[in-house]
């Protein structure tokens, strides 16, 4: 067992002169909020030898911080731009409307969908795989998280998504490549 950062246990883990043509892995990634920065993720994908499945935080950390108004604290806007790598997640949760006082913006509708099918996509772009995401509720009924899973090759893939089948499957909008 390690104690500390897991970021930099995998990073440790990663430059540790494994023979990744030869090593495979599986990495499954809980964070308690959005502790898994993108950096981590590429880190992980550049091996082409890792499958990960990711906790991806939907309702229990991200959609808390996005504010209807757009008015969202700094240390929460690096904390979702660290997450996601970049800082393009606000032009899929926010649109700017203009009223008689001015510019104001609004946080659009299913922009948690949005957020979800980006993070995807950026996955799959570093990877070449991934799944459909599997939403996991609370006893009560409410969205907690996704799991998705993610990797280096197809085959991975269909046993992942034969796993991931028995959670509630999200309504998914292909978009084109």
């Amino acid at each position: 067992m390690h104690e500390g950062d897991a970021n930099a246990a995998l990073q440790g883990w990663l430059a540790s002169g494994i023979d990744w043509a030869r090593h495979r892995a599986v990495v499954f990634l809980d964070p308690f909020g959005m502790q898994v920065p993108w950096s981590t993720m590429e880190a992980l994908a550049k091996t082409k030898a890792v499958e990960v499945i990711i906790n991806f935080p939907l309702g229990m950390a991200i959609q808390r911080l996005l504010t209807k108004s757009g008015d969202i604290q700094s240390g929460w806007q690096i904390s979702l731009d660290t997450f996601f790598g970049s800082p393009e997640w606000r032009d899929l949760v926010y649109a700017e409307d203009a009223d008689l006082f001015g510019p104001k913006k609004r946080k659009v509708e299913g922009s948690g969908v949005k957020l979800l099918e980006w993070y995807r996509a950026r996955l799959k772009a570093i990877f070449g795989h991934v799944s459909t995401a599997r939403l996991i509720k609370n006893t009560r009924g409410n969205p907690l998280y996704y799991l998705i899973w993610a990797g280096p090759n197809a085959t991975g893939l269909k046993g992942a998504e034969h796993i991931l089948s028995k959670g509630e499957r999200l309504p998914c909008r292909r978009r084109p490549p």
